[in-house]
């Protein structure tokens, strides 16, 4: 599911690219992003599961707080990467289309890489069913 959801951010991102050049029209902005979110929200819960499953006994608070450090720099770098490309742009005396184009090309290649690092996570349900733990079931703390 996450390679599913990462394939769509990228082609949400390209749809995005595509509305840049001339001739397409600007109302596909919607439609685009529609698909990148969508493919936001297939990868970015199971990747929490994950992590918090792979996670050692006891460890489960730093292995989230690893997941957020990591979600937090991404977005950080992501900006700073985006907002470097525009201004590139700008004193290179491009069209700002040429900036925003080489901000989405980052974009697209840091997905085609994340699609490449989703082939080595690990297979199965994210969620194993155990049967002794129901909705109806009583938990002992001691």
């Amino acid at each position: 599911m996450v390679a599913a959801g990462v394939s769509l951010v990228v082609a949400g991102t390209a749809g995005l690219a595509a509305t840049l050049l001339a001739g397409v029209p600007a109302w596909l902005v919607v439609p685009a992003w529609a698909v990148a979110g969508l493919g936001m929200g297939l990868a970015y819960a199971p990747i929490t599961v994950l992590v918090l499953r792979e996670a050692l006994p006891g460890e489960e608070g730093s292995a989230s707080a690893s997941l957020t450090l990591c979600d937090t720099l991404g977005w950080a770098l992501g900006t700073g990467v985006g907002g470097a490309a525009v201004a590139a742009a700008e004193a290179a005396a491009w069209p700002l289309r040429n900036g925003i184009l080489l901000a989405l090309a980052c974009a697209a290649a840091v997905g085609c890489l994340a699609l490449l690092v989703t082939r080595r996570l690990p297979s199965g349900r994210l969620v194993a069913s155990t049967p002794e733990l129901t909705a109806t079931s009583e938990l002992t703390v001691t």
